[in-house]
């Protein structure tokens, strides 16, 4: 809340407006971290960020780490409730 006022005493009202859409979605959305490691595949990352932009989730934050062949990716997400478990079904079995 204090970034709000902060932003907004500054006249920065459109990023105070997305840090508010942030804040209303935080309190009735959900924030799902996935790891998954194994051997990489073409496509493999373009896929289950599909998964996630077919459900309309927003990704917060992304890494990964390929090491011969072998990847380490990490996702960290928000979704609404009513979406996350038809997610989390189509990232499992992807």
């Amino acid at each position: 809340q204090k970034d709000l006022q902060k932003l907004q005493k500054q006249g920065n009202f459109e990023a105070a407006a997305r840090l508010q859409k942030v804040i209303n979605q935080t309190q009735s959305d959900e924030i799902i971290q996935i790891n998954i490691s194994g051997e990489d595949k073409p496509g493999l990352t373009s896929s289950l960020t599909g998964i996630l932009a077919r459900h309309d989730a927003f990704i917060l934050d992304i890494g990964q780490s390929n090491i011969h062949q072998s990847l380490t990716l990490g996702i960290l997400f928000m979704t609404t409730a009513e979406c996350s478990g038809q997610i989390m079904k189509e990232l499992l079995f992807k």
